[in-house]
């Protein structure tokens, strides 16, 4: 049988699986409205490059004119036009429910520990640490983010949970997790999001680097900082305490409202960040 397309490495002896996904469509701002200065597949390029290096296998998906992984058809006509589906919050939109599903499919085959990367998110460092005993893990936010008239405004779509950076220990009750987050997803208009916070219910922010326990999962919280780190503007002002403390990030997101600054950040991510550090 020829090897799936959309494995670029399929390394055998990987310790991860590094999955990704993006098209050639205009990205958007959490509102819909169109960013044209970014590009998915300059930033989807250069972590699979760093993937590779680190020795982790890579599978891409092409959502529509990416030229570059497995072609994946997301049957939906605006999203195929605006790149996005629902408003799902006053100043939020939908825009990947199908995330879930190219987990499965990219696990159906060789099932190892997988990192779901948003295909603005870029990989700067290695993360081996992150392959542990327990069946999810995902990214929580600062807890200053978790306040304000913005949070109470988009909390129900926005949630604790930043949904672009997602670890995944296969099992057989992390397929049936997969497909009950794709349903979702699906339901709440379009938003993994929205979906993935339903999934887990949390009242609060979890404390960083702590696990629980919920509805049968081990569930890890890894803090945003360091691995789904877009906390571009607080570089430009004495940041939070936390921020300052922690170690430099390993994966920076470039989320819609946050693609501007791609230009500073992405091009020597690691050394701009670093000087921002004592």
């Amino acid at each position: 049988m020829s090897p799936d397309p959309a494995r670029l490495d399929l390394n055998r002896h990987a310790k991860l699986r590094v999955v990704t996904a993006g098209s050639s469509a205009t990205p958007s701002d959490a509102m819909g409205n169109p960013e044209p200065f970014f590009s998915f597949k300059e930033v989807i390029s250069r972590t699979t490059e760093c993937a590779q290096r680190f020795g982790y296998e890579t599978v891409v998906y092409d959502l529509g004119g990416l030229g570059m992984g497995c072609e994946f058809e997301v049957d939906n006509q605006q999203f195929k036009e605006r790149g996005h589906f629902d408003l799902v919050a006053p100043e939020r939109v939908g825009k990947s429910p199908f995330k879930p599903e190219l987990l499965m499919k990219s696990m159906r085959e060789a099932p190892i520990f997988t990192v779901w990367l948003d295909g603005d998110a870029l990989l700067v460092d290695p993360i081996d640490e992150v392959v542990g005993d327990y069946d999810l893990g995902v990214t929580i936010r600062h807890p200053f983010e978790t306040q304000g008239p913005n949070w109470e405004r988009n909390a129900a779509a926005t949630g604790y949970i930043n949904a672009g950076v997602v670890f995944i220990n296969p099992s057989t009750k992390m397929n049936t997790f997969l497909a009950d987050w794709s349903r979702l997803s699906y339901e709440g208009g379009g938003s993994d999001q929205w979906g993935l916070n339903q999934m887990l219910s949390l009242s609060e922010v979890p404390q960083a680097w702590s696990t629980r326990e919920i509805n049968g999962l081990r569930c890890k919280f890894f803090p945003a900082e360091i691995y789904n780190f877009y906390y571009f503007k607080v570089l430009e002002s004495p940041p939070p305490k936390r921020l300052v403390s922690m170690p430099k990030p390993k994966i920076l997101h470039f989320k819609g409202g946050a693609r501007h600054h791609y230009q500073t950040y992405g091009a020597r991510p690691v050394q701009c960040l670093d000087s921002t550090r004592g």
